[in-house]
């Protein structure tokens, strides 16, 4: 009996190429999926997709979602392929079972003597599991199964093979990857051993701006030449995707080098298409339908952080660019179907993040992020709004309002006095990083730089420090008989340790001063002991918090010796316990 269909599926095998009829389960040679048809079957660098389990199981690691996908493709001689399959996350991984089915119907059948014979079908059944998960910040692995069924009518066929692949991200926007496909045993055909069409696909993806694609693909097999594959996809609004490809294998040039394709993404809903030219054959369309889903699982990501900015007033996601710094340094992308940004295994501490986007106020935030625990972040843009800083002007010793001026470069400079009571404002301000100076006659310039939110109002007063004359710390910012500083007395500190910081030419004399009793403890022998070690601890913590060389810092204790009242009264003895500052030009 002379068989029709043998001679069709020989010719499916080869496509024209020199190793035709030489490898069993011919289908595990054909590429499914429309998208990366139409991408001139490049796509083990990528295979982001539901598709991935059968391109390179390692590109399950990286997707987030689970997916049901649906495909189908129509090959000239009325061969039908139809391809299901979807991606399932789980705390394991994430795993893909899949079913294909290729077969033509209504095969004629003739005897030597040209008598038909009833027609019939022949068929390849594969059943296909694969797992992919991401064990590294930059590396996924995957593996898959397959079992196959073929049955050509007088002669059938089972078989088992199984792929192996990694996909390894060298930046954001480019990755390799490579898969070791159908590696199985060889194939009982009768009384034949045919081997499987075994072979390493490798290749490389380039991105740019989240919206173009460059893959470039070899594909190795066991047995012939090695192929060229190369696509582009460029996403337009991540709605409309465009596609073209470019293939040197299995088929010769004569059968046609490129390959087209569009896709279109709504939501949560996805469809692809390709068209493939065979030349002097007929053209093949490949068609598919996806749905995609957020899973329960992939929130709980071990180590790992989810980033979602959104407008805070439509509570749409948002495509915004996000600079980290501390833990982890680095400029990322959220995407923009759902405004996210994620990333496993990151790093233990303290990372701030700054996130803009044109026509937004920009955001600014940090976190702790703790090992082996997912953090999750909402960031809320909003259009930008006029901002305000107010403040007072005060004296550093007295705590009383001081008249003066304000002046302040930023995204807006301006001018402005205080008014009777001390107050400033400033209003109609853009958002961003501004630099005031605080000026009074007869007071030390005192600069601070403060950061506005757009709409946000902020308040920065100053203490300013005279320029000559005493500054007094009373007996009451520190413990009887200790040298130890309160809390209260930072304050004063504070405004004499930013005027030397900012004016380097300045030094300073400190004086350590007690009333007339003597003192007699462990700690301090005498009142000299005391007055001097009430000096030195004010000399200490300013040139400790704001860096200051010790030189330009002179103290003396003088006991009970230059008292500023009678030491008659316990009120005046207090007036006496006191360490006085001296600015010094």
């Amino acid at each position: 009996m002379i068989v029709n269909f043998l001679l069709i599926t020989g010719f499916l095998i080869g496509f024209g190429s020199e190793d035709i009829g030489t490898s069993a389960f011919p289908t595990l040679r054909i590429g499914f999926g429309p998208r990366a048809a139409a991408l001139g079957e490049s796509f083990v660098a990528l295979s982001n997709d539901a598709t991935a389990s059968w391109w390179n199981p390692a590109g399950l690691g990286n997707i987030e979602k689970n997916y049901i996908f649906f495909s189908h493709q129509e090959w000239f001689f009325d061969t039908k392929d139809e391809y299901i399959t979807g991606v399932i996350q789980t705390p394991y991984g994430k795993f893909s079972p899949s079913i294909i089915y290729s077969g033509i119907d209504e095969v004629e059948s003739w005897t030597e003597d040209e008598e038909q014979h009833a027609s019939f079908s022949t068929s390849t059944t594969i059943l296909h599991l694969s797992y992919g998960e991401r064990i590294m910040d930059k590396l996924s692995i995957g593996v898959g199964i397959k079992g196959i069924y073929d049955n050509l009518k007088e002669v059938t066929a089972t078989g088992v093979c199984m792929d192996l692949g990694f996909i390894y991200h060298l930046k954001d926007w480019a990755s390799v990857g490579g898969n070791l496909q159908n590696i199985g045993p060889s194939v009982n055909y009768l009384t034949k051993k045919v081997p499987l069409p075994a072979g390493f696909r490798t290749g490389l993806r380039i991105s740019y701006k989240d919206n173009a694609i460059c893959l470039l693909d070899i594909n190795i097999p066991l047995k012939g030449k090695p192929e060229l594959h190369s696509g582009f996809e460029y996403s337009i609004l991540n709605i409309l995707n465009l596609r073209i490809g470019l293939r040197t294998g299995p088929q010769n040039s004569e059968l046609g080098f490129f390959t087209y394709g569009a896709g279109i993404n709504w939501h949560n809903l996805g469809i692809d298409y390709a068209f493939v030219p065979y030349s002097g054959l007929e053209s093949t369309q490949r068609i598919a339908l996806s749905y995609s889903f957020l899973s329960h699982f992939a929130k709980k990501k071990r180590g790992g952080l989810t980033i979602m900015v959104i407008d805070a007033y439509t509570n749409l996601p948002l495509k915004t660019k996000i600079e980290f710094d501390g833990a982890f340094k680095g400029k990322e992308w959220t995407d923009v179907t759902n405004g996210e940004f994620k990333r496993e295994f990151f790093p233990e501490g303290k990372t701030k993040i700054l996130v803009e986007k044109h026509g937004y106020a920009t955001s600014c935030d940090s976190f702790f992020h703790k090992k082996n625990k997912h953090t999750e972040i909402k960031v809320l843009l909003r259009k930008p709004m006029p901002s305000a800083i107010i403040g007072v002007i005060y004296d550093a010793e007295t705590k009383e309002p001081v008249s003066g001026n304000i002046e302040c470069s930023g995204p807006v400079s301006c001018n402005v006095q205080t008014k009777g009571n001390g107050n400033y404002e400033m209003g109609n301000l853009k958002q961003g990083t501004y630099k005031l100076t605080a000026n009074s006659s007869n007071y030390i310039n005192q600069t601070k730089e403060i950061f506005v939110g757009s709409g946000e109002l902020k308040e920065q007063s100053f203490f300013l420090v005279k320029e000559k004359g005493l500054i007094v710390l009373k007996d009451i910012f520190f413990d009887t008989g200790k040298a130890n500083l309160r809390e209260g007395a930072f304050e004063i500190l504070n405004s004499i340790g930013m005027a030397l910081k900012e004016n380097p030419a300045y030094k300073l004399k400190i004086e350590g001063h007690t009333d007339s009793r003597e003192i007699r403890t462990k700690e301090y022998a005498s009142n000299w002991r005391l007055s001097g070690a009430r000096a030195n601890s004010a000399k200490e913590y300013i040139t400790k918090n704001f860096d200051i060389d010790p030189e330009r810092i002179e103290t003396e204790g003088f006991a009970d010796t230059k008292p500023v009242a009678p030491n008659d009264t316990e009120e005046n003895m207090q007036k006496n316990r006191r360490v006085e500052f001296r600015i010094i030009k």
